[in-house]
């Protein structure tokens, strides 16, 4: 069965994911990365010259793609499940698990993220606007993120996140 791994970004997907892919000795796949190098350009880039419906379109063709590797732990985007049906189709193929990190947290990690790529939050340089836009996005997107099969406080290290998600996994899987 597949491992989703869902939530908002700067929550620790694609660290936990690689840890936790390695602990339960599966592939990971990365989405977003998934979504770069098919388009051959940044995400940033694909945003800015192609606009968000054309990304949405093929995250989730890429989404629905993860159906080919059956014990991958995939990080999706944080707006993957909330978009074109996405939650409903991860549910159909795998065990959702919902990285749920602190809106505070979530402003500081993103306001030390000096590599500009994210693009949902472009131009938000004042602390107060970055939080303004990470709560207006959290607002839409919990209600989708709080449907996962399973909820993980992610505050601590992605290590930990994913020995968290590995004794889940265990309990549930009887292995």
């Amino acid at each position: 069965m597949r491992i989703y791994l869902i939530g908002f970004m700067a929550s620790g997907k694609t660290e936990t994911g690689k840890i936790l892919a390695g602990r339960l000795n599966r592939p990971f796949v990365d989405l977003d990365l998934r979504v770069a190098r098919h388009a051959g350009q940044s995400i940033p880039q694909l945003f800015e010259k192609r606009g968000e419906p054309y990304f949405r379109e093929l995250e989730s063709r890429l989404l629905r793609q993860t159906a080919d590797q059956p014990r991958a732990v995939i990080a999706t985007g944080g707006g993957a499940p909330c978009h074109l049906g996405g939650m409903d189709w991860i549910h159909r193929h795998g065990l959702s698990v919902f990285l749920d990190v602190p809106p505070e947290l979530l402003a500081r990690r993103l306001s030390e993220d000096r590599q500009g790529g994210r693009p949902l939050l472009k131009g938000m340089c004042h602390p107060k606007d970055l939080d303004a836009r990470i709560r207006q996005l959290l607002a839409r997107r919990l209600p989708v993120y709080r449907q996962a099969h399973m909820r993980v406080q992610a505050a601590d290290t992605p290590a930990a996140v994913a020995r968290e998600i590995e004794q889940h996994w265990l309990q549930i899987t009887g292995h």
